[in-house]
């Protein structure tokens, strides 16, 4: 019932990030490192695969279809 998390956490001070890529549930997210509560979470429109990157007071994350052969079709 809870998150499921596809990504390997980056931290960066006291900050996790994470991305979730499972079933229909595809989210990017931040918790707080002291006490495991989340800071935001944002829905995504593709899986979320990629490890996230933060730049300053920006986060990226991978997404894709899953599927390395096939274009994503979704505007």
């Amino acid at each position: 019932p809870g998150l499921h998390v596809d990504t390997n956490p980056t931290v960066v001070g006291d900050r996790l990030y994470g991305g979730s890529a499972y079933g229909d549930q595809f989210w990017m997210f931040c918790l707080d490192t002291a006490t495991g509560k989340p800071l935001w979470r944002q829905p995504s429109r593709l899986p979320v695969f990629g490890t996230a990157t933060v730049q300053g007071n920006q986060v990226f994350f991978g997404t894709g279809n899953g599927n390395m052969v096939q274009s994503d079709t979704a505007k």
